[in-house]
């Protein structure tokens, strides 16, 4: 292969056969048409090095952040030590076991709440089940309201199309500054306005963060953050998690017959198609990494989805295997950007899954075109999944 385009209809049409034909290749992939210097790593060995070493790889992005419009919207994924360090420590206690152990109870009731009302329906999966559980969950700690669901789930959508499409753009595109600043003026009066009106006794996030030693916009900034970060992916994967399930219905049953498994499941599906296709990282210096000569500010691009299907990791890596251990699979990155939120996303995940084996529910795709695949490069996304969910 001797272009790498993940803005191309190629790309869109079969991303993991690109992705391993570049791997396949076994050197890094450096992009000549892009509006800045990207490199792209392919191998899980490139990118879980590049992803531990934060003394010389960034992630401020800088300029080229600015110009998308994205600013404070990835305040904390787009950030060094120490402002990375005093941000992340002034929240990461709400994201511990303990904290979300208080949550478990409303996540469960959300849960059956939400089967019950789909129970034998044709539903869009992604719009009924996966966006209200997770927006409601982000919500218990930010306030936001089951009638904010539909608005705020258009806020993060717009966000992460942006993101995708940013860092590959093949010449500037003047509409994404213009919508990101849009749609972040509209967050930050929403939060604002929230934090205002909060009761700062209440034991939740946005309590935290008010009591914080953090500025009152870096607040704000933190609020868009998480929420924006908590709705797209833990949407992406439970509406992955069902889909793969009917897509293999041996596992499916495998895992009604031994609930045990729900863990592994979540991380196979995580591993399989993650919702983050893609991290990038800043180099601090000159430096040659894995036969190619990076230069001082270019832009590592670390395919998580392809290192996530290396076979010199994982055996038989494109093959869906609830029980594969071990599974150090990079979905949630690594090093000091391990994402935040990963133990609440397992938790809702596994309060799904629990409740479909509980209720002995089956899962079928509904109609000739129940699956819609997103057209963001970054993402693993599902922007439609019409499943019929019957409960026994």
């Amino acid at each position: 292969m001797n272009t790498f385009d993940p803005l191309s209809p190629e790309f869109a049409r079969a991303p993991f056969e690109h992705l391993a034909a570049m791997r396949g290749i076994g050197k890094p992939y450096v992009h000549t048409n892009t509006l800045k210097r990207l490199v792209s790593i392919f191998s899980y060995a490139d990118c879980d090095a590049v992803l531990q070493d934060h003394e010389n790889w960034s992630s401020d992005r800088g300029e080229s952040v600015r110009k998308a419009g994205l600013g404070d919207a990835m305040i904390l994924l787009f950030d060094d030590p120490p402002d990375h360090t005093r941000r992340r420590n002034a929240v990461k206690r709400q994201f511990m076991p303990t904290a979300l152990a208080g949550m478990k109870t409303a996540i469960e009731s959300r849960v059956g709440q939400l089967l019950a009302d789909a129970n034998g329906k044709a539903i869009d999966f992604v719009t009924a089940i996966a966006a209200p559980l997770t927006i409601s969950t982000i919500g218990l700690m930010l306030s936001i309201e089951d009638d904010d669901i539909e608005r705020v789930r258009g806020w993060t959508e717009k966000l992460a199309r942006i993101d995708g499409l940013a860092n590959f753009l093949h010449q500037p595109d003047d509409w994404m500054e213009q919508a990101a600043s849009s749609t972040l003026n509209e967050m930050a009066d929403f939060f604002s306005a929230k934090i205002r009106s909060h009761d700062g006794q209440r034991n939740d996030l946005l309590s935290v963060l008010l009591a914080s030693e953090l500025s009152r916009d870096e607040a704000v900034s933190m609020a868009k953050f998480m929420l924006h970060a908590g709705n797209e992916t833990t949407t992406n994967l439970l509406s992955q998690l069902v889909l793969l399930l009917i897509e293999h219905q041996d596992q499916y049953a495998r895992l009604k017959a031994g609930p045990e498994l729900i863990s592994g499941a979540i991380d196979e599906a995580l591993r399989l198609r993650g919702s983050f296709r893609e991290t990038e990282r800043v180099s601090k210096l000159d430096c040659e990494f894995s036969g190619v000569k990076i230069l001082k500010g270019d832009t590592v691009v670390t395919w998580l989805a392809s290192g996530n299907r290396d076979p010199s990791v994982f055996v038989e890596p494109d093959r869906f295997d609830i029980a594969r251990q071990p599974n150090r699979h990079l979905s949630f990155a690594r090093g000091i950007h391990t994402c935040l939120g990963n133990m609440l996303a397992k938790s809702e995940a596994a309060a799904f899954l629990g409740a479909l084996i509980q209720h002995d529910a089956t899962l079928e795709l509904v109609g000739d075109n129940a699956v819609t695949w997103s057209d963001n490069p970054l993402m693993n996304g599902l922007t439609k999944l019409v499943v019929r969910i019957t409960q026994k």
